[in-house]
Formats: structure tokens, C-alpha cells, sequence
């Protein structure tokens, strides 16, 4: 009896021993994730009391395998080791049950298909054991909300509905890199009105875009009783949507026949926004990573900052619509990162953002070796260069972009953009953007707007002119373009629904497009309007050799406008239109180019810049 008792205490020892064994391992092998700061946007987060919501998902940092989802009340703990975690305030939504497993390597969270749906995600922030530190996890908003708002206030019963098709260009957000899914979406809503288009306002929840890139394009289709299209209306251009906030855009229905709509405001709100006025003291949104510049900030001050920090790898500066600043002359001589000067949208008739510029704007290095940057881009400004804009003589540099977005240029004194270099491709330029633009009264004469050194081979492959305007006190023989000839391998450009107007008259070449030395020159000139005084037997339009392939087309002149040469081949010819300069435009001497008769061929047609047709 002895003997069998003893046998079981040391079996229940061995029990015992076991347990405790296995506790030790246990507690040696994972650790408690204690202390976390939750954010929304940059401000503080928590759960309200009571609530169930499971915020966190957490992923293997290797596999990207899921691990669990967890609540934000209560500690937990994981085995030692490197995990993701990602967090959101709407998790059920983002992250279903549904694909609650699927690995953060495949999480895709999708536009949703009526709109409804704000994202609001972490990054997949990567936290270690034995986690002694607090996690920092920030639910950043990827979405931003799209308002549609009718402005009418005459009614048209010939339709009950209103069809919008929003077509975005971001479907889906990757969660593991913050990155998206760049397929284009039609996104299609309808919404009934009773009263003929009035009051018609309908929200749309879509990602945000880049501020680089065009944004989402909307079509409104006016439906009858029967589901038939009435007729359809589209707006003239992208609309870009900013990550938690409003973007409101106004219009009217049913003020024109005109497929597209073209007067129409674009206001940047606070998400929440519900007021019925804009105050004009509501904050606005700013373009990720920019730096914002207060009223009385000395620009030249900010701007070294940001070029001398290491950290910083390109120049971002947002100047607020109405302010004015200036860059000293050597400021901007020698730029060394890419540079993004970008001034707050405005509706139309209020002021945008003045920058003036000392002496000459230049960038890259002496050292032979051409220094690369991304991206040179001035975008939604009142530009007031004191000299040659943009001016070059031995700086080496490679630039794949340079973009001049909706900008006013008022008495440029000399050129815009001029390259000079002692070695062939020292200076090299990708592709060269000029959108939405007003150059008004230009003072050229010898000087090209655009010209290369004739000597060496400094190219720029691929320009573009488009919805812009060239309004000239003197354009002389050097043209807005100029001195291609030494360009190598392919060169492209293009001339869209540009509106150009030279009142000096006299000897003018408007574009000087020699592509001698390419083995290909693809050109396209369409669209455009030509004006000015003139005299017989002096002046051309274009000047082309080596063009491998040509798009000439749908090109107008004013009547009464007359150039020795037009430059190009039978067919191609500009028309002329019914009405001179004088009748056409509301004032073409002060570059008031405003179309007066909206029965001319140029309004109907929809021909040069589009801001005279508004």
C-alpha cells in the first residue's frame, strides 16, 4: 500500500513538473502588447467604452500571414517574433470576415461601388517583441468625399433623373504599402428630381488623386420617365479629390445645350463642411506633403531650409490663393532637388497665389555629369519673372519633367525657358508641359519663348502646348518655339487649343520646328487660333523639316489676318473665320480674348485656349 501511494505522488509530481515546465515555456516564448497610441488623422484615438469594434489586424512582418484581430481595450499578447500591425476605425467594413484571413501581401481594400464608403486606414506599421515601446499607429483617411451641386433654378421637365457616372482613375488601396491600384473605374449613381434638375446634389466617397495626375472625370445623363437619355452633360475637365475633405463643384444643368459643361466652381471644403455659404476662412486641403506657407513667411527662408536638408528629397511649397511672395535674385539660381510650387486652386474671378521671381531661375551642376531631377513644376499661380525666366549656360542637368499648369505670365520681359551648354546632352529635358496657361503681352523679338542652343545637342523629346494662350506686344523672328535642330533620337510636339495673337505684325514666325537631326518627328497642331495684325508678304506660321509623321487640323485665323507663309501642305491651311480680330474678342490689345459672338465658329467649335469660351 506503501509502495502504491508513493508511485502516484511521484507520478503527480511528474504532472505537476510538467505544467510548470510548460507555463515557463510559455511565458518565455510570447510577450503582452501593453501600450498603444491610436491616431485619426494625426489626432488622438480611442474606442468609447462598451463598444465590441476590433481595430487592430495584425500580420506576420515575413509571411504577411494574418494572426488575429484584436480590440484596442484590452492587452494581449503575441508570440515573440516581427508582425504588421494595421488598424482602422471602421474595420468590419474595411476588413470583412469575409477576407478577414487574406494575406497583407494580397489586401486590397476596393473603391466602393456606390461611393459610400470613407476609407480610413493605418499604414502596416511594423512592431517587434518584446514590444516595450508603445505602438504609434496613425488611421490615415484615404478617401475624400465628391459633392455634384446643381445651381439651376429653372427647371427643365423634360427629365426626372439624374445619372452620374464618376470615372476614377484609383481603384483599390493596397494596404502593405500604401499604394493604389491604378485602374480606371466608372462609378454610377442615380438620383431622382422632381423639380427638373433643381437642387439636384448627390455626395461620391472616392479615393484620393495625385495632385500630378488629371483627376476624376464626371458625365451627368438626364433620364426621362422611361429611362431614356434626354441628353448628357460632362464636365470640361478632371476634377481632383483630396483625402478628408469636400470637394465641392457647382454647375448649372440646365444652362446650355452645350454637351459640355465649362462654367462651373470647384471649392475645396473640411469633410464635415454643411454650412450653405463658403467662408472664406474655412481651411482648405493641401496636397500631401507639401509645406504650407503663412502669409508673412519669407518664401526664400523656407525654400533654403527645405534645399539644405538632407531629409528632405524634393522642394514642396503651397502658397494660399491671394498671397504674394518673392524669390531674391540667386535664390532659386542653383536648384539641386526636384521643385513643386503649387498655389491654392480658385474659383473663377478670385486671386490666385503672386509669385515674383529676381533674376534668373536655374539648376544642376559643372561637374560633366548632367545631375537628375524628377520633376520642375509651378502650377496655379500669377508668375512675375523680373527677367529670362528660366535661363541655362553650362549647368548640367537631366529633368524628366517640367510642368507649367494653369499660370499667368504678364509682361514677361524676355524668355521663358533658354538652354545653353558647351557639350553635347549636358542638358537634357524629357517632356516639357505647358497647360492651361496665359502668356499675356510677350515681349520676344529675337528671343524664342522656348529655344535650345543651336550648337549642341540639348533636347527636349517631347513638348507640349496645350489650352493656353500666347498673347505678344512682339514676337519676332526667334518664334515661341525655336532652335530644334540638334535634337537627336525622337522628338514629339504638340500644339493643342492654343490661342496665339502677335500685334506687332511684321517679319513673326510663330514656331520654328526644324527636326533635322531626329530619326523620328511626330508633330500635332490642332485646334488652334491665330491672330494678330499683319502685313502682306511678311511672317510664318510654321517652319517644319524631318516630320515623320503630322496631325494638322481643325486650325483658324481670324478673317483679315494674312501671313506670307503659312508653312505647311495643301489641306492643312488655317480656315478663317467670319469675324476679324477686333469683332471676335472682347479686347485682344489689353489680351482680354473673351469670345464675344457665341454663334462663331470659334465658340461653337470649340477652337484655341477654352478659357476665352467660358
Amino acid at each position: 500500500m506503501m509502495k502504491k501511494n508513493i508511485i502516484y505522488l511521484f507520478f503527480h509530481v511528474l504532472i505537476l513538473a510538467s505544467v510548470c515546465g510548460c507555463a515557463k515555456q510559455d511565458a518565455y516564448d510570447s510577450s503582452v502588447v501593453r501600450a498603444y497610441n491610436i491616431y485619426l488623422n494625426g489626432k488622438p484615438w480611442q474606442l468609447n467604452p462598451g463598444i465590441s469594434t476590433k481595430p487592430f489586424f495584425i500580420y506576420k512582418d515575413d509571411t504577411g500571414d494574418f494572426i488575429a484581430n484584436y480590440t484596442s481595450h484590452y492587452r494581449f499578447s503575441l508570440e515573440n517574433g516581427r508582425y504588421r500591425f494595421v488598424a482602422s476605425p471602421m474595420p468590419a467594413n474595411l476588413i470583412p470576415d469575409s477576407v478577414l484571413s487574406t494575406n497583407l501581401k494580397d489586401l486590397v481594400i476596393k473603391q466602393a461601388p456606390r461611393a459610400d464608403q470613407h476609407v480610413q486606414i493605418s499604414a502596416a506599421v511594423l512592431y517587434s517583441s518584446p514590444f516595450e515601446q508603445p505602438l504609434h499607429i496613425d488611421m490615415i483617411s484615404r478617401t475624400g468625399r465628391l459633392r455634384l451641386q446643381a445651381t439651376d433654378t429653372k427647371s427643365d421637365r423634360s427629365y426626372n433623373t439624374v445619372r452620374a457616372v464618376v470615372t476614377v482613375k484609383r481603384s483599390g488601396y493596397r494596404v502593405i504599402d500604401e499604394s493604389y491600384v491604378e485602374t480606371p473605374l466608372e462609378v454610377t449613381r442615380s438620383m431622382a428630381t422632381d423639380r427638373g434638375g433643381i437642387n439636384y446634389t448627390d455626395d461620391f466617397v472616392l479615393f484620393n488623386t495625385k495632385s500630378e495626375e488629371s483627376g476624376v472625370d464626371v458625365r451627368l445623363e438626364l433620364l426621362d420617365g422611361t429611362g431614356s437619355i434626354v441628353r448628357t452633360r460632362k464636365l470640361d475637365a478632371p476634377i481632383s479629390i483630396f483625402s478628408d475633405s469636400l470637394t465641392l463643384v457647382q454647375f448649372g444643368l440646365n444652362d446650355s445645350e452645350d454637351p459640355m459643361i465649362q462654367q462651373y466652381s470647384v471649392t475645396v471644403l473640411p469633410e464635415n463642411w454643411t454650412e450653405e455659404e463658403y467662408d472664406a476662412e474655412e481651411p482648405f486641403s493641401i496636397p500631401e506633403g507639401f509645406t504650407v506657407l503663412a502669409p508673412d513667411d519669407d518664401i526664400n527662408t523656407v525654400y533654403n531650409a527645405l534645399k539644405n536638408d538632407n531629409a528632405v528629397s524634393e522642394v514642396k511649397l503651397f502658397l494660399s490663393a491671394g498671397t504674394s511672395y518673392s524669390f531674391a535674385n540667386g535664390t532659386l539660381s542653383n536648384i539641386i532637388k526636384p521643385l513643386h510650387i503649387v498655389g491654392q486652386q480658385t474659383a473663377a474671378g478670385e486671386p490666385a497665389a503672386t509669385l515674383a521671381i529676381q533674376g534668373n531661375v536655374s539648376m544642376g551642376t559643372n561637374t560633366g555629369t548632367p545631375l537628375k531631377i524628377s520633376t520642375i513644376r509651378f502650377e496655379n499661380l500669377d508668375l512675375k519673372p523680373s527677367a529670362d525666366f528660366f535661363r541655362f549656360r553650362d549647368q548640367d542637368f537631366e529633368v524628366d519633367n517640367v510642368i507649367f499648369r494653369n499660370c499667368e505670365f504678364r509682361d514677361l520681359p524676355a524668355t521663358m525657358w533658354y538652354q545653353q551648354s558647351d557639350g553635347d546632352l549636358m542638358q537634357i529635358i524629357h517632356n516639357f508641359l505647358i497647360e492651361d496657361c496665359r502668356f499675356i503681352n510677350l515681349n520676344l523679338g529675337s528671343s524664342g519663348l522656348l529655344g535650345l542652343g543651336n550648337r549642341q545637342i540639348l533636347p527636349i523629346y517631347n513638348i507640349v502646348f496645350k489650352n493656353s494662350t500666347f498673347h505678344a506686344k512682339t514676337l519676332g523672328s526667334a518664334a515661341l518655339i525655336t532652335n530644334l535642330n540638334r535634337i537627336d533620337r525622337n522628338l514629339s510636339v504638340t500644339i493643342e487649343n492654343c490661342t496665339m495673337v502677335n500685334l506687332a505684325g511684321g517679319d513673326m514666325k510663330f514656331f520654328d520646328l526644324n527636326g533635322a537631326n531626329t530619326d523620328a518627328f511626330h508633330l500635332t497642331v490642332k485646334n488652334n487660333l491665330i491672330s494678330g495684325n499683319a502685313e502682306a508678304g511678311r511672317g510664318t506660321w510654321l517652319i517644319l523639316n524631318k516630320v515623320s509623321s503630322r496631325e494638322i487640323t481643325n486650325n483658324y485665323y481670324t478673317n483679315g489676318f494674312v501671313l506670307n507663309n503659312w508653312g505647311v501642305l495643301a489641306g492643312e491651311e488655317p480656315v478663317p473665320t467670319l469675324l476679324p480680330m477686333a469683332a471676335l474678342f472682347e479686347d485682344p490689345i489689353t489680351g482680354d480674348l473673351h469670345i464675344k459672338d457665341k454663334a462663331s465658329e470659334v465658340y461653337l467649335h470649340k477652337i484655341g485656349d477654352p478659357h476665352w469660351l467660358k
